[in-house]
């Protein structure tokens, strides 16, 4: 069974590119050594055994569609799942007796620039126009994109996640400057600590909630 190990890992290796949930790998890899199995009793050779077990089971690429049929996720469905992580926050906050209004008002405008500009800047620096609007396609709208698109599409999102964080540390580094040369002037230092902490809370969402969010909604759409 040894010398069959690499054409199995190879086969097995196709639908986890294509986004195929773990477990459905697995269940995959139970199938075919049992298969496997069954024509090694048959005293079939190791080459012939492997093949036949291989195309019982089908087109890798027909198999990947099954399985992500059942993950795929209507545009709606990301909406609502967005939609209520920032209601709960609201509502937590609220009920925490915190002004929720700070993320909205104008002094929340500096960090979401920063942290959005140099999140988007980038991207299209690194990746393209084309690319950006691509992963918005596929993740949010639910279009279809081939192998090579997804892999490049996830490394769009990695590469997102890893630039908001950086426009949160250039917007918090530029804060406590502020913070700093207004110490004689208690009344500057809160609003210079709030838009710190306004900050990290917009590079979470769009990191995690946003980019974290997309390269899962991504994998699924493999083509």
């Amino acid at each position: 069974m040894a010398e069959c190990e690499p054409r199995i890992a190879a086969f097995l290796a196709e639908p986890a590119r294509r986004g195929v949930p773990r477990e459905r790998i697995a269940e995959l890899d139970d199938h075919l050594q049992c298969s496997l199995a069954r024509k090694r009793d048959a005293a079939l050779p190791a080459d012939a055994a492997i093949a036949a077990a291989l195309a019982e089971l089908g087109d890798v690429a027909s198999l990947a569609i099954e399985y992500r049929k059942e993950n795929l996720m209507h545009p709606l469905q990301k909406l609502f799942g967005l939609v209520f992580v920032v209601s709960v926050i609201y509502v937590a906050t609220r009920m925490a007796g915190g002004h929720i209004e700070v993320f909205v008002s104008r002094a929340a405008l500096a960090p979401a620039m920063m942290i959005g500009g140099v999140t988007f800047g980038g991207l299209v620096a690194s990746f393209g126009m084309r690319r950006v609007a691509q992963l918005f396609a596929v993740a949010l709208l639910g279009r279809t994109a081939t192998a090579t698109d997804i892999e490049i599409l996830q490394q769009v999102c990695r590469r997102g996640r890893h630039l908001a964080w950086t426009g949160c540390v250039l917007m918090m580094t530029s804060d406590a400057m502020h913070v700093c040369s207004v110490s004689d002037q208690p009344q500057f230092i809160g609003p210079g600590i709030g838009c710190m902490l306004v900050s990290i809370v917009y590079a979470a969402l769009l990191a995690d909630l946003g980019f974290g969010s997309a390269e899962r909604w991504v994998a699924q759409q493999a083509g």
